[in-house]
C-alpha cells in the first residue's frame, strides 16, 4: 500500500462523521505512529476533522476487550487538544483544557 493510499484514508477517516475505527497495520517501526500524528496534525490545521475527539492505540501487549476499551478511553483527546503538549506548564496556562484531555487517564485511576 502506498503511502498515498494511506494519506488519502486516513483523510476520509477523518472527514467523516461518522464514528468508525481505522485499523493501521505493518512491521514495527515503519512509521504508523508517526504517520497518524502527522495526518491528524494536517487535518486539524485544514479544519478538516468531522468529531470531537479521537484515540490511537497501539494494540501491542493489549490482550482483551477490557484492555482495548481502557486504553481507548485513556487515549481519547477531543479534537481541539491535537498537538498541545500535555505538561504542566499546558496545564497552569489552560487548567480546563488539560482536565478534558487527561479526564480518562484520571477516571481510570479511580
Amino acid at each position: 500500500m502506498s503511502i498515498e493510499t494511506v494519506r488519502r484514508e486516513v483523510e476520509r477517516f477523518l472527514a467523516s462523521e461518522k464514528p468508525e475505527v481505522l485499523c493501521l497495520t505493518g512491521k514495527w517501526g515503519v512509521g504508523k505512529s508517526y504517520a497518524w500524528d502527522v495526518y491528524l496534525r494536517e487535518a486539524k490545521s485544514r479544519n478538516s476533522i468531522a468529531l470531537e475527539g479521537y484515540a490511537y492505540v497501539s494494540l501491542f501487549g493489549v490482550n482483551s476487550m477490557d484492555q482495548l476499551k481502557l486504553a481507548i478511553v485513556e487515549a481519547s483527546i477531543p479534537t481541539d487538544m491535537i498537538g498541545k503538549a500535555q505538561n504542566f506548564k499546558s496545564a497552569r496556562t489552560d487548567p480546563v483544557g488539560a482536565v478534558r484531555a487527561n479526564w480518562a487517564k484520571f477516571a481510570s485511576k479511580l
